[in-house]
């Protein structure tokens, strides 16, 4: 093709050098990847690409600061011979050595290589190749990896046991991109060095300092974020596999909302929206985004389908008993404006699938409580609360299924997963209180690495019908050791649509699989 145009580590109580506060990624002198091992720093550069379109893709690097510079080439120019070279913003302390940049311009459809380095003129040795792709504009064979939930419930990195595995598992299966679907971090739960399994071994957790306390400054979240790269099969797939997120509740605490108050004395800071505000400067300095203030966003992947990400947790209203009858700000899950852009985003696709990325399933029931001055009152952090006609946050989701109807949309798929047990759903107006809407299927896929739980029960309004899910046992809270983390790969065929959903173990043994045939015009 033409040239293009357009810190302190703890692992099983013993100490290693890796960087300084935070639990940050050290970033050595040397390019090359290192061997793995308890203070395996990685590459001097570490990278990752996301948030592509068609004719763009963003590049995000750390390393030892100065000013990002990507080359960008086709994927069989292994000499980068025919590159472009786009030089970024600097990375400083101010951004916790990161950078990133939107790569403009580029061919669509297309598997691409960049390389990036810090510096005015970095050497090609100095610099960490990755991998990216844009998303197509025509017909053809798209595969997609999603799901949730990362080092959670004391769960970390044992190098020895295959640290991050399921990502490993993910990054052998060659998706085109990945969609993560919320708890991307577990700023809430802190690692221990050492936790003792039924089975008489130790799980051994590789502990920095970022990851020894909830998360309350702004370097805390930093940490965090940070975290997952001390992993060497992260850090591959990272360099292989687009990024596509949004986040849930565990990237501030569990089951924040805006204006929330934490009830803990873990928390010297208890504002949700002073902590929300840090972890969004965290995540937006170490997630490829692209530049924007909303979290909300689309990208069209040709005639198969489009992806619209949804964020589930900055515009929703306080959780209580979820049953008021009117929809609007007592009860806001998505938020009115939110509610308005996905039902035009959706309404206006030609794509055949519109793909929604959403944090948490939707016919689900999830209840928790909070004790107040007049005692233990039940709530709802999702959708649901029991069986009838939509109430509180349902009133949203009966607002967008009725506008997909009467547009004549059919093909919803939504991708959810904070559960943390694999299922598959549909949903269908003959099973259904309230009727007003086309079937539609959610695939719910997680936790990528923590505890895993039973299934939850459903919430009979829109008649959600079990096609599959993983039985946990009764007892829950096993870790990755026990083999239930999951995966899910979607795949849509060029010409029919047909979409194969595939759910995998955080191992990558098939799970299940089943093909849904597009319905309708829409």
């Amino acid at each position: 093709m033409k040239r293009l145009l357009r810190r302190d580590v703890l692992v099983g109580g013993a100490t290693a050098l890796v960087g300084c506060g935070s639990g940050r990624i050290h970033s050595g002198h040397s390019g090359g990847e290192r061997a793995p091992g308890a203070a395996n720093p990685g590459p001097a550069v570490i990278v990752q690409s996301g948030d592509s379109t068609a004719r763009s893709a963003v590049v995000w690097a750390r390393g030892a600061g100065g000013r990002l510079v990507v080359d960008v080439t086709t994927e069989d120019d292994l000499a980068f011979s025919r590159a472009r070279r786009v030089r970024g913003p600097i990375a400083s302390a101010a951004t916790d050595l990161t950078a990133q940049l939107v790569l403009a311009g580029l061919p669509p459809g297309r598997a691409l290589r960049y390389r990036a380095g810090f510096g005015e003129a970095p050497a090609p040795e100095a610099m960490t190749v990755g991998q990216t792709r844009t998303a197509p504009e025509d017909d053809r064979d798209l595969t997609f990896a999603w799901s949730g939930d990362t080092v959670g419930q004391g769960w970390g990195i044992d190098l020895a046991r295959g640290g991050l595995g399921a990502y490993a598992a993910m990054r052998a299966l060659r998706p085109d991109c990945f969609v993560h679907v919320g708890d991307m971090i577990y700023a809430d739960s802190p690692l221990v060095a050492e936790v003792p399994l039924d089975d008489g071994s130790t799980w051994r957790n590789l502990v920095t300092p970022a990851k020894a306390k909830v998360a309350e400054s702004l370097d805390d979240f930093r940490g965090n974020f940070a975290y997952a790269f001390h992993c060497p099969e992260f850090r591959a797939f990272a360099r292989e596999v687009p990024l596509y997120a949004v986040w849930d509740d565990h990237e501030v605490w569990n089951d924040w909302w805006p204006g929330a108050i934490k009830d803990d004395p873990r928390y010297g800071e208890r504002s949700a929206d002073v902590l929300a505000r840090r972890a969004w400067q965290a995540m937006h300095e170490y997630v490829p985004f692209r530049p924007a203030a909303r979290l909300y966003r689309s990208v069209s992947w040709g005639a198969g389908a489009e992806l619209f990400l949804v964020d589930g947790r900055s515009h929703r209203s306080p959780d209580g008993e979820n049953r008021e009858p009117i929809g609007g700000a007592p009860s806001a899950f998505w938020g009115e404006e939110q509610l308005a852009w996905l039902i035009r985003g959706i309404t206006s696709s030609r794509s055949t699938w519109k793909v929604i990325a959403c944090d948490m399933p939707l016919g689900l029931v999830l209840p928790h409580s909070y004790a107040n001055a007049a005692g233990a009152v039940a709530t709802q952090d999702g959708f649901g609360q029991s069986d009838g006609a939509p109430l509180g946050r349902e009133r949203e989701l009966a607002t967008l299924l009725s506008a997909c109807r009467a547009a004549g949309v059919h093909n919803l798929l939504f991708l959810t997963a904070d559960v943390h047990y694999a299922a598959l759903h549909r949903y269908a107006p003959e099973r259904a209180i309230f009727k007003d809407f086309n079937p539609f299927h959610e695939c719910v896929a997680g936790p990528l690495h923590a505890s895993s739980f039973p299934p939850k029960a459903t919430d009979a309004t829109f008649g959600p019908e079990v096609l599959f899910q993983v039985v946990e046992p009764q007892a829950s809270g096993s870790g990755p050791h026990a083999g239930r983390q999951s995966f899910g790969i979607v795949r849509v065929a060029k010409g029919t649509h047909a979409l194969r959903v595939a759910h995998y173990a955080g191992s990558g043994a098939l799970l299940h699989e089943a093909t849904l045939a597009p319905a309708g015009a829409r």
